[in-house]
């Protein structure tokens, strides 16, 4: 399987470097991922999947969190400083990964997992809340 996988990535590869127009660039693109996918076990594609729900449980709360907390006007400015602390975070990642790993192979996991942690502390104990309830007082409507 890993070898038609492979086959697959290396034609679409060549086709898509010869391709003359943005429609053919998609198709091989696209075919491109359906290689990869004979390359990969199952059990990693199912990761990968639950990693991109879990991705998605973050990013549109602080998109949403940044909306609510923005001046009138100001959202582009917060929506684009949390976009670029993702992408920060996906290049420097493997990098630091990379290098504490040289000490021993679980630092990396503790590091990043301390960090979650402090993350998620600093959000609780410092962000305002954004949905204000009105109570219901009995006998007014």
């Amino acid at each position: 399987m890993i070898i038609i996988g492979l086959g697959l990535i290396g034609a679409f590869t060549l086709l898509f470097v010869i391709a003359d127009n943005f429609i053919d660039l998609l198709l091989f693109r696209t075919l491109q991922g359906v290689g990869v996918a004979f390359t990969i076990p199952a059990s990693l594609i199912i990761l990968r999947l639950l990693q991109g729900i879990a991705a998605a449980g973050i990013a549109a709360p602080a998109f949403a969190l940044a909306a609510d907390l923005s001046s009138i006007g100001g959202e582009g400015r917060q929506m684009s400083i949390i976009t670029m602390s993702f992408g920060l975070g996906i290049a420097l990642g493997p990098l630091v990964a990379g290098l504490l790993v040289g000490y021993f192979f679980e630092l990396p996991f503790l590091v990043i997992g301390l960090a979650a942690l402090g993350s998620a502390l600093v959000v609780y104990f410092s962000m305002p809340e954004t949905v204000h309830r009105k109570t219901a007082v009995a006998g007014k409507k």
